[in-house]
């Protein structure tokens, strides 16, 4: 992806990280944010799941979880897990490229 794609999608993942309630809750937030309508619950949990897997695997790779969760962006705002953003970063890069984001009526 373009760099400015994957600053959006760090800008993104923040908002959604920062969004109160649990990781479903988060996950709702990022989709109805998008794509401008409600969420279904087979879409959440595709979402869930796919977070919880980018931060298993970034959890045993600090550097690389580092590098996609702050740069271009820098530092993430106090409090937000350096894994949590970056695996909400890796959420939010397939969020802004779903047709349904890049294809609106």
């Amino acid at each position: 992806n373009d760099p400015v794609y994957i600053e959006a999608a760090q800008s993104l993942a923040r908002k959604i990280a920062q969004h109160p309630g649990d990781v479903s809750e988060q996950a709702r937030f990022g989709i109805e944010t998008c794509l401008v309508r409600s969420a279904d619950d087979a879409e959440v949990e595709q979402l869930v799941q796919l977070f919880n897997l980018a931060r298993e695997h970034f959890a045993s790779r600090e550097a690389e979880a580092k590098q996609l969760a702050t740069v271009p962006l820098g530092n993430p705002p106090e409090g937000l897990s350096v894994t949590d953003l970056a695996a909400w970063t890796a959420v939010s890069n397939v969020l802004l490229n779903l047709d349904e984001f890049l294809m609106k009526p």
